[in-house]
């Protein structure tokens, strides 16, 4: 499945007797993964930003002090 998809980049196998025996994150795709993380979670808040404030889960809610309708 691996191979078949292309990511042996993201991981790396230890074998034993010459046989895959588990699979591992590579050291590199481990250290992206904060900046991924924080990337995918500002895009998050600017897509929630952006949303209409009509579509708020309560009416009752206010919108935050100095936030500019849009």
């Amino acid at each position: 499945m691996i191979e078949g998809r292309g990511w042996e980049q993201y991981f790396v196998w230890s074998t034993t007797n010459d046989q895959p025996w588990i699979c591992y994150l590579r050291d590199e795709v481990i250290d992206a993964l904060p900046d991924r993380v924080f990337a995918i979670l500002g895009s998050l808040g600017r897509f929630t930003k952006a949303l209409p404030h009509e579509l708020m889960s309560d009416p009752r809610d206010q919108r935050p002090p100095g936030m500019k309708e849009t």
